[in-house]
């Protein structure tokens, strides 16, 4: 028997207002068959991913034997993934389907490419599950939107009292929705991930007051829904978005190939989007290694032999295809993940004249480069850096940070101790945000606005709030 609809979700939790959407489509459409596909969730245990998989498998599946819909109702768990990888799984499991139940645009877009169809209208939604989320000690709401079985099956796991305690450490749901459009001034928005204080806000904030420029900036923590109604709908009130992990990949997923500029065209992340000139639809684009390569050859004369990068994430792989275009061609990618580093290198050798491998480098590879694109900044993160050797070269390579961060790193600090010229995290930054305003203002950029940046990032972080005016 065919599956005649997919019914995609994270399902945390299952509540009644999915059943109705399911039984709707069951009566309305006669269906024989529909598959419910459970997202695995990327950062589980959050406060909007509370429910393991396991969980959410055991709880929907009840459900469906309880209404006795066996027959007529299946359900599964697919990974994720960017979301044209993600939409071609669905299509393999469900070839013969013609429906998707869902108004997530992240879900719709990448689907109706493979032929899928959006019901003309679903029940008018309800977010029972975001409202529980908010609410995990209010007994009686859960009970009247789950039921009491699904209840039960919830607090013999204890996931109540997991919610609540992920919400006590800061992990809750997602800030209010677009503070940042203000009424006659263009905003450049940092969409920043789940770590606090980043350096950004204060940098803009004080770049845009010494260039006498009618913008300011804002961070938040958006949701995806969040991203994809804006990719939409372009807004001609926002200047232009940051775009910071973990949406990089998803955002470069939703923008056609002909809105692509850059490095975005080659890597499967973008960074910075921005209104086209008539304001019709959103370009992206990727500025992590182009910025990377503007802050090292600020310092001098770079030399084109092998790159080290620990982190085979979006930065990592963006600068990656940086250095390649720049006629870097033997790269060693170094990941504890090797799934990560398995898939920089698919996208790397897809560039002319590379050449990849995953591990650190033998003694007899002359290296140019060595980035750090991990997330961690101490030396404990590099177990295997002391052996690689690159004290023995008389001219030992550019170390550079892309952490955007004043002090200096444990990174920086073993390769001050090669001898090493660096690159720190306010200079990669700096150049990065550099392209990134060329890219949304290209009619206002100067080329000394990366050297301004700088001196705004380091003197807002030593407690001045502005610099003097540079003309």
């Amino acid at each position: 028997m065919d599956v005649q609809a997919v019914f995609p979700g994270r399902f945390q939790p299952w509540t009644h207002a999915h059943e109705e959407i399911l039984r709707w489509y069951l009566e309305r459409h006669k269906a024989e068959r529909v598959m419910i596909i459970v997202g695995a969730a990327p950062r589980p245990l959050n406060g909007s991913n509370f429910l393991t998989n396991d969980e959410r498998l055991r709880i929907i599946s009840g459900w469906i034997t309880r209404c006795e819909l066996n027959t007529r109702v299946m359900v599964t768990i697919l990974e994720g993934g960017d979301p044209d990888t993600w939409a071609r799984k669905v299509r393999e499991l469900a070839p013969e389907a013609r429906h998707v139940l869902s108004r997530n645009p992240f879900v719709t877009m990448p689907l109706k490419r493979l032929g899928f169809d959006e019901v003309g209208r679903l029940p008018e939604p309800v977010n029972h599950a975001e409202e529980l989320r908010i609410a995990p000690n209010d007994g009686r709401l859960w009970a009247d939107r789950l039921g009491l079985e699904t209840l039960e099956m919830l607090d013999e796991w204890g996931a109540r009292s997991r919610l609540n305690s992920i919400q006590q450490f800061g992990y809750g749901t997602n800030a209010p929705k677009y503070p940042f459009l203000c009424a006659g001034r263009h905003r450049l928005m940092l969409w920043a991930d789940q770590r606090a204080g980043h350096l950004a806000t204060d940098a803009w904030r004080t770049f845009f007051d010494v260039r006498g420029l009618p913008f300011s900036h804002s961070s938040m923590e958006p949701s995806e829904i969040d991203i994809a109604r804006l990719l939409t709908s372009p807004d001609q009130t926002i200047l232009g978005i940051n775009i910071a992990r973990p949406f990089k990949r998803r955002v470069r997923g939703l923008l056609p190939v002909s809105d692509l500029r850059g490095v975005a065209c080659a890597v499967p992340y973008a960074n910075a989007i921005a209104p086209d000139s008539e304001g019709g639809h959103w370009l992206g684009t990727n500025v992590d290694g182009d910025g990377m390569l503007m802050a090292v050859m600020s310092t001098g004369e770079m030399k084109r032999d092998a790159v080290v990068i620990y982190g085979c994430g979006g930065a990592g792989t963006a600068i990656a295809a940086s250095c390649a275009a720049l006629g870097f061609r033997r790269f060693h990618l170094v990941d504890i993940n090797r799934a990560a580093a398995l898939e920089s290198v698919d996208v790397l050798q897809r560039l002319p004249s590379v050449r990849c491998s995953i591990g650190e480098p033998s003694t007899n590879d002359v290296i140019a480069l060595v980035v750090n694109a991990t997330g961690d900044t101490n030396e404990r993160g590099f177990p295997g850096l002391s052996s690689i050797g690159l004290n023995r070269y008389i001219d030992p390579p550019m170390f550079c940070e892309a952490n955007h961060q004043v002090a200096e790193t444990g990174f920086l600090k073993y390769g001050r101790s090669l001898g090493s010229q660096l690159v720190d995290g306010v200079q990669m930054f700096s150049h990065q945000a550099a392209l990134t305003f060329k890219f949304v203002a290209p009619t206002l950029s100067k080329p000394e606005d990366a050297a301004l940046l700088e001196r705004c990032v380091r003197d807002a972080r030593a407690g001045r709030s502005k610099v003097r005016h540079h003309n």
